[in-house]
């Protein structure tokens, strides 16, 4: 292999290391954003799913006390760390129709910061629904 070969090769491996260079960094970043979009949506899925087990939950069973209301919201949320905060009102509407509202919220931190990427959000589901009649 002749001198000018060798370095011909050299030089295109040094061309691929700087692209590599180049290209790794936005690729991460990409990485980053998507696990951290995975995350909320995850998070939000199971906070809507957290606040209707306790909506259905306080339907069915109407005289339940909040505490159970609160329980069974806090069920299916037991990989979140940390765990929610849930929130049971109830009243009357303007047909004079009993309901509950349960309100499920969390504090998402994101994995990275980067400039104008907010670190962390409070995330919130709410959910009303009507008892069944007795």
């Amino acid at each position: 292999m002749t001198h000018d070969a060798m370095r011909g090769r050299v030089r295109r491996r040094g061309a691929a290391a700087i692209e590599l260079a180049l290209v790794l960094p936005v690729l991460c970043l990409l990485c980053l954003i998507t696990a951290d979009y995975s995350r909320v949506f995850y998070a939000l899925t199971t906070l809507s799913d957290c606040a209707r087990a306790g909506a259905v939950y306080y339907a069915m069973t109407p005289s339940a006390a909040v505490s159970s209301v609160q329980h069974a919201a806090l069920a299916g949320a037991t990989d979140l760390i940390p765990q929610p905060t849930v929130d049971v009102a109830s009243g009357t509407n303007v047909a004079g129709n009993a309901y509950v509202q349960v309100t499920v919220t969390y504090h998402f931190s994101s994995l990275s910061s980067f400039p104008g990427i907010p670190t962390s959000t409070t995330l919130s589901r709410k959910v009303v629904m009507m008892p069944n009649p007795p």
